[in-house]
Formats: structure tokens, C-alpha cells, sequence
């Protein structure tokens, strides 16, 4: 709230959704709750473009132990086609990342060293496709 009101950004980037599955959030309250934060910012900051991303993929293996929530690759696409339909009913971007970090259905190992959180190749996928929008 701060960083957005405050900054008054004229591009508001959202990249939120695997803690929420962490701690068991549902799909259904966590598209509520996502569509009421996007509400936020377009009733506080009319002019800024929102663009809504995917979440990441994790990798085969990850972190054992990292996530006590039962998360899965194919429950994160769920989520994804889920936040995809509600960035159309908003009027708001989707940027899908994850196609870009994924290989075979999993985060491809080369942008990752623990199989969660990504690694310097994987952050300068990330920073050329957002470059190539705000750049």
C-alpha cells in the first residue's frame, strides 16, 4: 500500500500467490482476494498500468521441508489460468513468466540452485521480458 499510494508508480507490477498456497489458502479466496488488491490500486492509482504475473514453477526435488503447504507444479498452473481469467475480468495484464522459466513441466535447472528461488540466469530471464515492456 505504501510503495504504491506513496511512489505513485505509472506501472504496478503484482507477483504474489505461493505463500498464499503455502499456507492453504484456497484457489477460489485466493482469486478474491487478488481481484480486491487489484481494485486497491486501480481506486488509489487510476492511471497505473497493472500487469498481474504468473507464479514460478519449482523444480523436480525441491528444498525438501522449505514448504510445509502440499505445492505442486500443476497446482501453480491452476493458480495461473486462475490469475490468466482474472487479469481479463479486471481489465488488467497478465505476464506470463512461467512459460519462460519452465522445461518439461518443471523450473528448468538452469535457472535455479535450489530448486525454488532463482539463480542469476533465471532473474535475467525475468529482467529481459519485463525490460522489454517498461524499457
Amino acid at each position: 500500500k505504501d510503495m504504491v499510494y506513496d511512489y505513485n508508480p505509472s506501472v504496478v507490477f503484482l507477483e504474489i500467490g505461493i505463500m498464499d498456497m503455502e499456507i492453504g489458502v484456497g484457489e477460489e479466496e485466493f482469486i478474491r482476494n487478488y481481484g480486491h488488491i487489484i481494485d486497491l490500486i486501480k481506486s488509489n492509482r487510476p492511471n497505473a498500468v497493472i500487469i498481474v504475473e504468473s507464479i514460478y514453477p519449482l523444480a523436480d526435488g525441491y528444498e525438501d521441508g522449505f514448504f510445509k503447504g502440499d505445492i505442486t507444479n500443476k497446482k501453480i498452473e491452476s493458480r495461473n489460468k486462475a490469475i490468466m481469467n482474472l487479469s481479463k475480468t479486471k481489465d488488467v495484464e497478465y505476464l506470463d513468466l512461467h512459460s519462460l522459466l519452465v522445461k518439461k513441466g518443471e523450473l528448468n535447472a538452469k535457472y535455479t540452485n535450489d530448486g525454488i528461488h532463482l539463480n542469476k540466469e533465471g532473474y535475467q530471464v525475468l529482467y529481459q521480458e519485463i525490460n522489454s515492456i517498461v524499457g
